[in-house]
């Protein structure tokens, strides 16, 4: 199980994860680093395989001001090192991991085609196999 978290207050953000991950198929890593560093102000949180975490911190998108930066600088990262993305609903391309891109004040959920939507102050959000069971927790 795979889970990422963060939740913002309008001038702070929380992140979490848990700290294993997939690597080489089914074997389990640990503890691995999910949050990944991209400047100053932003991180962005990776639920997907060991191999697309060290391509993103290998490869950081670089002077990216929100989302929209960083999706096209990944979508460019992707195609350089060879992704090739499978077909999602109605021809769309889907790629391995969904990301959750975070600075002080501020969370993104960017899902495997790469869209990407804000979340709400004040609402907890995650992503991965165990995203169900983090949200259920946060609101226990």
């Amino acid at each position: 199980m795979t889970t990422i978290v963060a939740i913002t207050g309008g001038t702070y953000t929380w992140i979490g994860c848990d700290l294993l991950c997939v690597a080489a198929g089914n074997t389990k890593a640990g503890p691995v680093r999910k949050w990944v560093r991209l400047d100053d102000i932003h991180v962005a949180g990776v639920v997907g395989n060991l191999h697309e975490i060290n391509m993103l911190e290998d490869h950081l998108p670089r002077g990216i001001a929100g989302p929209a930066d960083f999706t096209e600088q990944l979508r460019a990262l992707y195609k350089e090192r060879g992704y090739i993305p499978q077909q999602g609903e109605y021809g769309a391309p889907m790629y391995e991991s969904g990301f959750i891109l975070a600075r002080p004040g501020a969370i993104w959920d960017i899902d495997r085609g790469l869209s990407y939507m804000r979340i709400p102050i004040g609402r907890l959000w995650a992503r991965g196999s165990g995203m169900d069971y983090a949200l259920g927790a946060g609101r226990a």
